[in-house]
């Protein structure tokens, strides 16, 4: 599923809530290949922010200043989760320069480089 046309000015939380890829997580359409024998005991989810309305499948920090250890602990490791999505995509960018800006073109266009952007990484993965 790619579901890409949405104005870079408009927040990520009402992105998601009015595509088809943050409703069909919403109402537990999406229906993810298994990875591996944990899936069921460890279900994929999103990494948000504090923008984000709670969802049982988003995880999000917790905030406040009283926060248990078990409670930091998470938000750490959660930052750890982002900080390696940001790198990812770092990483895309430096590769592809048309990454390193707002894109400029028409929502299909950007559909077909997206698209051809991940055939090209899956292609470059081992055993394919």
């Amino acid at each position: 599923m790619v579901d890409i046309e949405a104005c870079g000015r408009i927040n990520d939380a009402a992105i998601l809530s009015a595509r088809t890829f943050g409703r069909a997580f919403n109402k537990s359409y999406f229906n993810l290949p298994k990875i591996s024998k944990f899936d069921s005991k460890y279900p994929p989810d999103l990494v948000g922010d504090d923008i984000f309305a709670l969802k049982p499948w988003l995880m999000k920090p917790y905030t406040g200043k009283n926060l248990t250890v078990q409670q930091r602990v998470f938000n750490y490791r959660l930052s750890i989760a982002r900080r390696t999505i940001e790198n990812s995509f770092g990483i895309l960018a430096a590769r592809r320069r048309i990454y390193r800006s707002p894109i400029k073109a028409k929502p299909l266009k950007v559909e077909h480089i997206i698209k051809t952007t991940f055939k090209d990484i899956i292609q470059q993965l081992p055993n394919n």
